[in-house]
């Protein structure tokens, strides 16, 4: 090693990429950079404590000569080395010739680090394959040590360009995972991690053709150069991306994003925790406001789920199933559970007591009555065990809060038994006047007794809100124009995405129109200065337009519709358009191709309520809207279930007998909650509160009422 009193300049090596060397920053003297001079040097660099026999260095360098000329080579380099690195640079130890460590510094050994640490700072270091251009043709032992070690540092480059892809994937940046999965091709052509990523990533961008192209270059190139098929995984990964199975509807905008502002960590700690289902069960309770993009983070993690070859099935419950014992349990087996592979090696009893509770299964298996709720537990228990056998399962429940009790009461005992099942369950929470015990303790449990962990949406930040403007605002031209726009914003929607991409969007659509260059909000302006629109008006506006894409009946179809609940009768609907019900469910799946109303549950809903009421509001003329009311509620007087004589009332209370509607909905409401029937009663109040109009009485008594609600203990869920 050095001595003390000896100094030893800064010696730098760079060996990815074209090899050079550096001392003290400088370029240094020829026969530093000979061939074989540098070749010692780099070998030495990267050797075991930097040290090789010089028995072990004459064989690796000069095989072609005889021992004393070989040594005599060897001798001469190191001489000539020595003389422009310092005297203490290399150092003989009886056989061993070492290569002092004191301010040394190796590109491919802080690669080498880095990858353990910061695979993203690896992943920046200047691309080049190791020794790129260096050949020694007479030293084919030498030649073969720099073949294996360019293929190690390829592999290791690979990986953390990988590891980089496979973050920005789930933190949502798509557009960073591709460019990190062609980096890594270009390394490792041949990779079918890669491959995965960059077919995952165009496929989760919306662009399928591309990932099944990226799919077909890869494996005629595999052909053509290695002489074989690629791996199974990467194989049933295409067949998934082509089936399209894996695909959320999500309505005509499914591609059409927001850019993931403010919430690129959640969704990363979300998918992480995600990534353990093929391993053991994992519980991810996702809680937010409205418009803060529960469904959005739901429906992302089910993709890439599907994507990856889990069975996944999702329940959007409405507030009317509340109320119907077993209404998520079936949905859950209508939206695929009930048709699992592998459901067929559950034990007959449990598919016994499931069919007793699921009538698609009762269609199949000889239902039974369950004694008690430990033995619909044990039979569920069961049947998961058997279907996660077959393959990893995801199952999750969008707006869990409106979930009926008995299912979440079932699906909290289920978990501390599933803790070794592949399985995943998503609940999405809403902020809820009244969430069930239920969920409650299933909530507080996870992280506890429970595997998983809980992430709660909250209001974007101003960084995050002009992260947004950046991306949604390309008219604002200077950084002062953004930062105005930004602090507006953050008055208007309190940190709410949904409504600020709203506003982005409007403002969007007024800078590509005939609008005024000047920005907006403009200098020196005060935070009341008025918008250029009003929101309720392009809220209007937008669905006006996108009905004129639909034929006639179909846009009176949704106007009438408009007037009901939010789940759509079709029945009903048929007889208010005077059509048959074929003819109907015509029309409403091309409403749902133009992203008016979804099909879930077996039912078709309007996609969000907001879009509904702009229908209903924007279309109706007054007379006509009380002509399809009355008529509804002609209907609706034959039928004798809850969800009807709830929407008779409803629509009841918007014409003329309003009086009547208030005292029969208050009379439904103080029913519904003697009966723990919570979710009638709120809607029936609902109702009354729409019929008292100004009435300060009849107001009064709603918000009596309301308080009763909000003070009744929960009843124990009937078995």
């Amino acid at each position: 090693m050095a001595s003390d009193d000896v100094h030893l300049p800064k010696l730098a090596l760079i060996c990815l990429g074209a090899p050079t060397v550096r001392i003290d920053n400088n370029a240094p003297e020829g026969s530093v950079i000979w061939r074989k001079n540098l070749a010692l040097l780099v070998y030495l660099a990267l050797a075991d404590r930097h040290t090789a026999s010089r028995g072990h260095l004459v064989g690796l360098l000069w095989p072609e000569k005889p021992e004393e000329r070989a040594r005599h080579s060897l001798n001469e380099a190191v001489r000539r080395l020595r003389g422009a690195l310092g005297p203490n640079r290399l150092v003989t130890t009886g056989e061993q010739l070492t290569l002092a460590t004191e301010a040394l510094d190796v590109d491919a050994i802080q690669f080498e680090r880095l990858i353990q640490t910061d695979p993203a700072a690896a992943s920046e270091l200047p691309a080049g394959e190791f020794l790129e251009g260096l050949s020694i043709d007479d030293a084919p032992p030498f030649e073969q040590w720099a073949a294996a070690q360019r293929e190690r540092y390829n592999s290791l480059w690979a990986a953390s360009l990988i590891s980089v892809g496979e973050n920005a994937l789930a933190s949502g940046a798509l557009a960073d995972a591709e460019a990190a999965a062609r980096r890594a091709l270009r390394v490792q052509p041949y990779h079918e991690r890669a491959a995965s990523l960059l077919i995952r990533s165009a496929a989760l961008s919306g662009d399928v053709s591309g990932a099944q192209a990226v799919f077909r270059d890869f494996s005629s190139q595999f052909a053509t150069d290695v002489g074989g098929v690629v791996g199974p995984d990467l194989q049933e990964l295409i067949d998934r991306v082509r089936s399209g199975r894996w695909q959320v509807s999500r309505g005509a905008q499914v591609r059409d994003e927001p850019p993931l502002a403010g919430r690129q960590a959640v969704h990363r700690s979300v998918f992480a925790a995600l990534s353990e289902v093929p391993r053991k069960a994992v519980c991810l309770v996702i809680s937010g406001g409205p418009g803060m993009g529960k469904t959005r983070l739901i429906n992302e993690c089910l993709e890439r789920a599907a994507l990856d070859g889990a069975l996944v099935v999702v329940a959007r419950p409405l507030e009317s199933d509340q109320d119907a014992p077993w209404s998520a349990l079936r949905s859950l087996m209508r939206a695929g559970l009930s048709e699992a592979p592998g459901m067929a090696g559950a034990p007959p009893h449990a598919l016994a007591t499931l069919a007793g509770l699921v009538p698609d299964l009762a269609q199949r298996y000889a239902p039974s009555t369950a004694q008690d709720r430990a033995e619909i537990v044990g039979a569920l228990a069961g049947f998961m065990a058997a279907v996660c056998e077959e393959k990893p399962v995801v199952i999750a429940i969008d707006d869990a809060h409106l979930a009926d009790r008995s299912t979440l009461e079932v699906l909290e005992a289920l978990l501390p038994q599933a803790q070794e099942f592949p399985m995943g369950l998503l609940l999405a929470v809403g902020a809820a006047a009244s969430t069930p015990p239920e969920l409650l303790r299933l909530q507080s449990g996870v992280g506890r007794s429970v595997n998983g962990s809980s992430a709660e949406l909250e209001p974007l930040d101003d960084a995050a809100l002009h992260e947004m403007v950046d991306a949604l605002a390309p008219w604002c031209k200077t950084p002062e124009d953004a930062d105005r726009l930004t602090r507006r914003l953050g008055f208007e929607v309190e940190g709410n995405p949904q409504l600020a991409v709203t506003i982005l969007r409007a403002l969007g659509e007024r800078a590509l129109g005939d609008g005024p260059e000047q920005p907006w909000p403009r200098p020196r302006s005060t935070i009341e200065t008025p918008f250029p629109f009003t929101l309720p008006a392009l809220l209007r506006s937008a669905v006006l337009a996108r009905m004129d894409a639909l034929a006639d009946p179909t846009k009176d179809l949704l106007q009438v519709a408009s007037v009901g609940s939010l789940a759509i009768d079709v029945e009903m609907i048929a007889q208010l358009v005077e059509a048959s019900v074929e003819d109907v469910e015509l029309r409403l799946e091309e409403l749902e191709r133009h992203g008016f109303v979804r099909f879930q549950d077996e039912r078709y809903v309007f996609v969000a309520p907001l879009l509904k009421k702009a229908v209903e509001e924007s279309c109706l003329t007054p007379g006509r809207h009380q002509r399809i009311c009355r008529k509804a509620i002609e209907l609706l007087e034959t039928r004798s279930d809850p969800s009807s004589a709830l929407l008779r009332l409803e629509l009841l209370a918007k014409t003329a007998d309003a009086a009547h509607a208030f005292d029969e909905a208050l009379g439904l409401a103080r029913t519904a909650m003697a009966n723990g029937a919570f979710g009638t009663a709120r809607r029936a109040l609902a109702a009354a509160e729409l019929a008292a109009g100004d009435d300060r009485d009849r107001a009064a008594a709603v918000v009596e009422a309301r308080s009763e609600l909000t003070h009744k203990p929960p009843p124990v869920p009937a078995h």
